[in-house]
C-alpha cells in the first residue's frame, strides 16, 4: 500500500507538470519560471505523500519525489525550451551536489555523536553480509524473472554484476528511515509493547551509520576501476573520420573525384545543399585523346557546399 500510493502521487504530479508545459506554452518564455514550476511541483509531491496517512501508515515522500523526478526527466524535459532545459539541468545538478555534501556532513557528525552509545561489531558484519547477499539475489532474480516475459536481451552479465556492485552502497536514506523508528520514551511510540527499547534503538542507529560509512568508502572508492574492469568503455571513431570511410586509404581518396560528394551525402547534409553540390560535383570533359576530370570551375579546389552562386563550365 505504501509503495503503490507513493508512486501514484509522484505520477500524478509528474503528469501534471508535463501537461502544463505541453499545453501552456507561455510558461516556457522564461527558464527561471520553468525551473521554478518543476521544483515546486516535485516538492509538492513530496509533502503530499508525507501528509498522507492510510490505515495508520504514513506514505513515503521520498518515493513520490523519485517517481516525479523520473517522469519529468523522460517526458517534461522535452516540453521545455532550449534555455529551460539547460537551466533546469544546471539548477538541479547544483542542488543535488549541495544536498549530498550537506547530508554526508550530517552523517559524519552523527557518527561522531554515536560513539558513546551501544555497538556490536558482530551485528554490523551480519548486516553487511545480508546487504551483499540481498542485493545479489534481488538484482539477478529480478532481471532473469523479467527475461521470462521479455526475450530481448538488453543488459549483459557483466553489466548486471556492475549494477549489483553499485547497489551495495547504503546512503543517507537508510539513516533517515532508521531515525524514524519509534522507541520507548519517544513521542512517536504509542504502545511501548511494539516499540524498540532505547538500547536497541541506539544499536540499530549506530550499526546503520557504520554501514553507510563502510559501504560508501569500500564500494564507492573502487567504483571507477571496477567499472573499467567489468564494463570497459567502447572505442569511438576518430572525430575527424567518418565511419563510412574508415577503410579508405589516402591514395584511394586522392584518386576518387567523388570523395567530397560522398562525404557530404553521408553527413546528412540537407537536400538543397546536395542538389547544389551535385551541380558543381564532377564534370567530365573530353580533351584530345583522353578525359580530364575537373572538380569545379576553380582549379582543383574543393566544392563550396551550401554556396548559392555556382559557376559551372559548359
Amino acid at each position: 500500500m505504501l509503495g503503490v500510493v507513493s508512486i501514484l502521487v509522484g505520477l500524478i504530479f509528474g503528469v501534471l507538470c508535463s501537461l502544463i508545459f505541453k499545453h501552456f506554452r507561455f510558461m516556457t518564455v522564461s527558464p527561471i519560471i520553468e525551473t521554478f514550476i518543476i521544483f515546486s511541483l516535485c516538492l509538492t509531491a513530496y509533502f503530499t505523500s508525507e501528509l498522507l496517512h492510510i490505515a495508520g501508515i504514513q506514505m513515503s515522500g521520498i518515493i513520490s519525489l523519485l517517481t516525479a523526478g523520473i517522469f519529468n526527466s523522460h517526458y517534461t524535459y522535452y516540453n521545455l525550451s532550449a534555455q529551460g532545459k539547460q537551466s533546469a539541468c544546471l539548477t538541479f545538478s547544483f542542488l543535488g551536489e549541495m544536498c549530498e555534501a550537506a547530508v554526508y556532513s550530517y552523517v559524519g557528525i552523527a557518527l561522531y555523536a554515536m560513539i558513546p552509545t551501544w555497538w556490536s561489531f558482530s551485528f554490523i558484519f551480519i548486516q553487511l553480509g545480508i546487504i551483499i547477499a540481498g542485493r545479489i539475489f534481488g538484482v539477478l532474480c529480478t532481471f532473469y524473472t523479467c527475461r521470462c516475459c521479455w526475450k530481448k536481451k538488453t543488459i549483459n552479465f557483466w553489466e548486471l554484476i556492475f549494477i549489483t556492485y553499485a547497489g551495495m552502497i547504503r546512503g543517507a536514506i537508510a539513516l533517515a528511515l532508521v531515525l524514524k523508528i519509534p522507541y520507548v520514551g519517544s513521542e512517536s511510540c504509542a504502545d511501548p509493547e511494539y516499540c524498540y527499547t532505547e538500547e536497541n534503538y541506539e544499536l540499530v542507529v549506530s550499526t546503520t551509520l557504520t554501514l553507510v560509512m563502510l559501504t560508501t568508502l569500500l564500494f564507492g572508492t573502487f567504483m571507477d576501476p571496477v567499472q573499467k574492469w567489468l564494463v570497459p568503455p567502447k572505442k569511438e571513431p576518430e572525430p575527424d573520420q567518418h565511419p563510412f570511410f574508415g577503410s579508405f586509404t589516402p591514395e584511394m581518396m586522392r584518386r576518387s573525384p567523388s570523395f567530397d560528394y560522398l562525404m557530404m551525402k553521408s553527413s546528412n547534409v540537407s537536400v538543397g545543399h546536395s542538389q547544389r553540390a551535385e551541380k558543381q560535383y564532377v564534370q567530365i570533359e573530353d580533351v584530345d585523346a583522353g578525359k580530364k576530370v575537373q572538380h569545379n570551375s576553380d582549379e582543383h579546389t574543393k566544392p563550396r557546399f551550401g554556396s548559392d552562386d555556382i559557376d559551372v563550365k559548359a
